[in-house]
């Protein structure tokens, strides 16, 4: 579906009123009715609304590829976070999401309320910018890791470009570091390196109001 266009009339309030909270240029069904897409290409299509709000809602679908297209204003994407990983997305899109923090043993649980995090995907490699603040941590040890990362399941990471950009309240002064899990490449392992040695023993590090923030990328293959 390329080089369309499609706008609104001033019915579509009153008949559409609320429908996934915008003005929906273009979607993509999830198959309750007719057959959720495939292998289809979405791009260059122009979605204009008087009040700046057309967008794309994709809740189903594989294999699809969404280029780039013409939102008018505040037009915006919305993305179920079970198509994110099984389509190629180009269309620049940004969703929230809230990760758990595990370690080998142990439990810790995530101050959600104070954990922003987000990411964007294009089906490739995802951006990740995200803040985990713990609001209690029991008898930690060992690995620690952060995640799920939404839409890799399944994927093998082939690049890792991950930096903790801050972190606040560890039990020792250390620099924590960051990479992709290769065992479970929706989780990202905090790690610290101590004389050349590389060391998975982070989770004894962390305690209630631990923060931690990484910032980077991943790429898939």
């Amino acid at each position: 579906m390329t080089d369309n266009y499609s706008g609104y009339t001033s019915e579509y309030d009153t008949i559409f009123a609320g429908n996934l909270g915008a003005h929906v240029g273009i979607g993509l069904g999830n198959g309750a009715v007719g057959t959720p897409l495939t292998g289809c290409l979405i791009e260059g299509n122009t979605c204009i609304d008087p009040k700046g709000n057309a967008g794309i809602a994709m809740i189903g679908g594989s294999g699809n590829t969404i280029g780039v297209n013409n939102l008018s204003q505040a037009g915006e994407m919305f993305i179920a976070d079970a198509v994110v990983g099984v389509n190629t997305i180009k269309q620049h899109f940004v969703k929230s999401f809230t990760p758990n923090v595990f370690a080998t043993t142990g439990t810790i649980v995530v101050d959600t309320a104070n954990s922003p995090c987000r990411y964007a995907n294009d089906g490739k490699r995802v951006l990740l910018d995200m803040t985990v603040k713990l609001s209690s941590v029991t008898g930690a040890s060992g690995t620690l890791s952060i995640g799920p990362i939404p839409g890799v399941a399944g994927k093998n990471a082939a690049i890792s470009n991950l930096q903790v950009s801050f972190w606040d309240n560890l039990i020792s002064a250390t620099i924590p570091l960051a990479m992709a899990d290769v065992s479970n490449p929706a989780r990202i392992v905090i790690f610290r390196s101590d004389g050349g040695r590389v060391l998975f023993d982070m989770g004894a590090n962390v305690q209630a109001n631990s923060a931690i923030r990484v910032c980077g990328e991943i790429v898939y293959f």
